[in-house]
């Protein structure tokens, strides 16, 4: 089923029935369980099939686990898990690692830096339920890079990737675009906002559509089509953008500008040699529509939320603006300042080791009992010097993806993949599939004819 849905001659057919499947969704939560697993089921003896470039398990782990977004909005549990981006991830990452895909070492440092602090837990509260939401992440960040690292793909393959990365993505777009009442009557406030989310959690929307206009910004700049007409394409960079935007969540959308602008800096080093692979050389033409259209869909947002929308991105609120509260960095990033100096604190008061997996929400003096928001100080809260490590070997990684043997052409889309799936730890921690998916991604190698790698 994977080779109908990436090589039907008529890719709008694909494209339109995700569209459909997300508003289906809105109605009834069995269509897209039953599309999951008959999907599950048809692709199944891929999960044994080995092939040395574009590998089918890897496709298969990329589009199965990219439905966790619509499958939490439309409400699937416990048939699709609401953590499937979890559960399922770390089970295929297994399976491919068994069958010998493990290449990545910085990956298996990674896990074993995890291991100490499951051994230890000095608030006495901790559950297995806790172990689970705040590892699971961290784990499959460490699962993904150790599984990915040095894989090859085509040129062609990777693109195939990149589509089915924003085919479920497209559905829940749908899903939330046909959910949302009248913007007219929708009262924009200098909050979140759930009525253009589908109701559903903003961060996680505006996450995965920040995600979505990274992704279809680098089709539509690479010609290749995801809808089949390249109308609808740029279309879709415009209403990713718009709908993140509306959200007035704004961590997911600044690392999808982030990621694009990552692109972009990269794309002006690409080779000779990338040159004649593709049409890189047309993509001026297409690069200036392309950002237009995104200051377009920012202009209408904040057009459309009466100036709101800007007012949000500068860091203000309603008592900042009536000027009962002060504009701090803690305002800024919603309380994550504070809770990062918090679990900061907790080195300081419980020593070196930390205070063990899943604790800290139990100890800190500030924001008790608030899950964690920003992994880094997780990491070091929790985990202690081995998190400190962990945060270094990522350090590594970055440097290790920019020294690649690929062509700057694929490397802009790699270390863009890296930085968003990091930076997303900022404001979301490791809550969603998008940083381990991203993250072990950015590790692949992008080959041309029977193997060689895209070099510089």
């Amino acid at each position: 089923m994977v080779k109908s849905l990436l090589y039907h001659k008529k890719p709008f057919f694909w494209f339109l029935f995700h569209i459909g499947l997300g508003v289906v969704s809105a109605f009834s939560p069995f269509p897209l369980i039953a599309f999951f697993y008959a999907f599950l089921l048809l692709s199944s003896p891929l999960l044994f099939k080995k092939q040395p470039v574009d590998a089918p398990l890897s496709y298969l782990i990329v589009y199965l686990s990219s439905f966790e977004l619509i499958a939490r909005m439309a409400q699937t549990s416990p048939f699709i898990p609401y953590e499937l981006g979890k559960y399922l991830l770390m089970a295929l990452l297994i399976l491919g690692i068994l069958k010998g895909s493990n290449k990545g070492i910085i990956g298996l440092v990674l896990l074993l830096l995890l291991v100490p602090a499951l051994f230890y837990d000095l608030s006495g509260q901790v559950r297995e339920v806790d172990i689970r939401f705040n590892l699971f992440g961290a784990f499959n960040v460490g699962l993904a890079i150790w599984y990915f690292s040095k894989q090859k793909f085509t040129p062609q393959g990777f693109h195939q990737i990149i589509i089915l990365l924003t085919l479920p993505l497209v559905s829940a777009l749908a899903f939330t675009v046909f959910k949302t009442p009248d913007l007219d009557s929708i009262e924009f406030t200098l909050g979140a906002n759930f009525d253009t989310t589908g109701g559903f959690g903003s961060n996680q929307v505006a996450t995965a559509f920040g995600l979505g206009m990274l992704l279809s910004f680098y089709l539509w700049l690479n010609q290749v089509s995801i809808a089949g007409k390249r109308w609808i394409d740029l279309f879709l960079v415009m209403l990713f953008t718009f709908q993140g935007l509306l959200s007035f969540s704004r961590g997911g959308m600044i690392g999808g500008a982030i990621g694009i602008a990552v692109i972009l800096f990269f794309m002006t080093k690409v080779s000779k040699k990338s040159l004649a692979h593709i049409q890189f050389r047309k993509a001026q033409k297409y690069f200036l529509p392309a950002l237009l259209f995104l200051g377009l869909s920012v202009v209408i947002a904040n057009t459309v939320t009466g100036g709101n929308l800007l007012l949000r991105y500068q860091g203000e609120t309603a008592g900042t603006l009536s000027g009962n509260k002060e504009k701090t960095l803690n305002t800024l990033t919603t309380n994550r300042f504070d809770i990062f100096l918090s679990d900061l604190e907790l080195i300081e008061d419980f020593g070196f080791l930390g205070v063990g997996a899943g604790a800290s929400r139990y100890l800190r003096k500030e924001h008790n009992g608030v899950v964690a928001h920003v992994e880094i100080s997780r990491l070091i809260a929790e985990h202690g010097i081995f998190g400190i490590f962990f945060i270094v070997v990522v350090i590594v990684l970055f440097f290790k993806v920019y020294k690649s043997p690929n062509d700057n052409l694929y490397k802009s889309i790699l270390l863009a993949f890296l930085v968003v799936g990091w930076y997303t730890t900022f404001h979301a921690a490791t809550r969603t599939y998008i940083t381990p998916l991203l993250m072990g991604l950015s590790t692949i190698y992008i080959v041309y004819g029977q193997g060689t790698v895209s070099r510089k």
